[in-house]
């Protein structure tokens, strides 16, 4: 369960919020960087409740800004996405080679699970509940899409075929998700070893009988 998960767990007592005297918060994005503090503290089961207070705000503005815990799921994943993204982006851009490319954008992942694994796991546990099924598959697409592209890409170069750069970038994602979530539960592992696993894992089979140099 979510509970044996979560790595670190606030004392009991009032959850952190706002300074007192500071300004309601009522823009998006204000309010979803105080859904994250809460989290970050609280662990994985915080409630919206507990979101809201940390903001400073009802339940019900909350609602209106950023809409039940589906929608604070979907939002909060939608920015976690952009953080690897750009982080892995920012990696492979000076990457001296193909293989180091490659390690950047697991390493990526890896990088913003550790700074935030109680997030990660509110987002793996918080995604029940009505249309789950929609925004799961909705938000896998969303990262699925740049990975597929990049190994398309990648298997034209090597003249192999590119059809299966769909299936693979899905695989690719669906491994990188359940090893996080073992990751967390595992304070022996540090992040380089993983990385450098499942970097030889995804190397070996991109590269087949090709055996790319760089």
């Amino acid at each position: 369960m979510t509970e044996k998960l979560a790595p670190t767990r606030r004392k009991p007592g009032r959850p952190s919020g706002r300074p007192v005297g500071a300004p309601t918060l009522t823009d998006r994005t204000q309010l979803l960087v105080a859904a994250e503090r809460v989290i970050r503290d609280g662990g994985p089961n915080v409630s919206l409740e507990a979101i809201a207070a940390a903001a400073g705000v009802t339940k019900p503005i909350l609602y209106q800004h950023v809409g039940n815990k589906d929608a604070v799921v979907e939002a909060l994943a939608l920015r976690f996405s952009e953080r690897v993204r750009d982080l892995s982006d920012a990696g492979v851009a000076t990457a001296p080679d193909r293989r180091s490319a490659l390690r950047c954008f697991v390493g990526a992942f890896f990088t913003v699970v550790g700074n935030d694994p109680n997030l990660y796991l509110y987002l793996a546990a918080g995604a029940g509940g009505d249309g789950w099924l929609q925004r799961s598959l909705a938000l896998t697409d969303q990262s699925a899409a740049p990975v597929a592209q990049a190994l398309r890409d990648e298997r034209i170069r090597i003249r192999a075929d590119p059809a299966v750069a769909t299936a693979w970038s899905y695989s690719i994602i669906g491994m990188l998700h359940h090893t996080g979530l073992w990751w967390i539960r595992q304070p022996d592992v540090t992040a380089d070893g993983i990385v450098e696993q499942i970097t030889e894992l995804l190397w070996a089979g991109l590269r087949g009988d090709h055996h790319l140099n760089d």
